[in-house]
């Protein structure tokens, strides 16, 4: 392999995290393939993952992101202020998804750590995320993260999930 066919795939293979667009919705919808998987990342009652409920997502929060490795797509997550009662300062990373031969590669968790230095350096205090209590594999993301249960120690850490607490504005 010669010096140029090396730099040119190094120029192709950059990581970028992006806005969402409309563009990349049947991608990602097929990462989620079961009615228990569309349960493990919304508690919208719904069978399967389609562009419209990614779409409205989206539209309900403040940003949707998505990290690629060039022109391939590799995960995507809402970052929002809105859906559930927080106290000023406070965002959300939420729907995460990862596609399926990402999965268990660290994307995930340098993608929330990516989102998360965004918000944070956007003015937020602090990060926080939930997740159901039997999604195994974001409960194994938090832990990696090192990410703080606060489940029940704030009041607005109710409901049926786990919550967990992430970087803050001192954040390093």
């Amino acid at each position: 392999m010669g010096r140029e066919e090396l730099l040119t795939r190094v120029d192709n293979a950059c990581l970028s995290l992006d806005l969402f667009t409309s563009d990349a919705s049947k991608e990602i919808c097929s990462w989620v393939r079961s009615t228990r998987e569309i349960k493990l990342i919304s508690s919208d009652v719904v069978n399967e993952l389609t562009p419209s409920l990614l779409q409205r997502w989206v539209d309900e929060s403040l940003a949707g992101y998505v990290l690629r490795f060039g022109d391939e797509l590799i995960a995507f997550a809402t970052a929002s202020d809105v859906e559930w009662e927080f106290p000023p300062g406070l965002c959300e990373i939420c729907h995460l998804v990862v596609a399926p031969r990402h999965r268990q590669r660290y994307h995930g968790s340098f993608f929330v750590n990516w989102i998360s230095r965004v918000l944070v350096g956007s003015g937020f205090d602090r990060v926080t995320g939930r997740a159901c209590a039997h999604n195994e594999p974001a409960l194994r993301l938090m832990s990696y993260l090192r990410w703080h249960e606060v489940s029940g120690q704030e009041a607005w850490a109710t409901g049926p999930f786990r919550w967990f607490t992430g970087p803050a504005r001192d954040w390093k």
